[in-house]
């Protein structure tokens, strides 16, 4: 089990450094997909993971805080207890994601699609909220 753990990591490791690289340059290294993978519980603060595919991916228990993850496709994502406080979601497609629990304090949340995400339970203010909603205040 241990030696699987630690296949994955360097396996993480190896597609955020391509991923790294194509941010600075597109004709190098290569956008991350990481669609329907199990990365729960995984800690990984500070990612750069901004337009990555990670739709369906499985992140429930895992620490991406203070993350840029702008423009990421997280549909379907599951993000059930993760730790998102800091993270950067900005335009970020959250369509059907699962955030129940999630603490998403101090997240930047502008024009994120948060279509039938479930929020239930998540720690988020109530003005973040309404932003990340485009709902107007009285």
């Amino acid at each position: 089990m241990a030696k699987e753990k630690s296949a994955k990591a360097r396996d993480l490791l190896r597609v955020l450094a391509d991923h790294h690289a194509w941010i600075q340059d597109s004709n190098q290294g290569s956008r991350a997909n990481l669609n329907n993978l199990n990365l729960s519980d995984m800690v990984m603060p500070g990612s750069k993971l901004q337009n990555a595919d990670m739709a369906g991916a499985d992140f429930s228990g895992a620490d991406l805080s203070g993350s840029d993850l702008t423009n990421a496709n997280l549909v379907r994502a599951s993000l059930h207890g993760a730790n998102l406080k800091d993270a950067d979601l900005s335009g970020a497609d959250l369509s059907d994601a699962d955030l129940r629990g999630a603490i998403l304090t101090g997240a930047t949340l502008d024009g994120v699609d948060l279509w039938r995400a479930n929020l239930m339970g998540c720690v988020i203010s109530p003005s973040a909220l309404h932003k990340a909603l485009s709902c107007k205040s009285k």
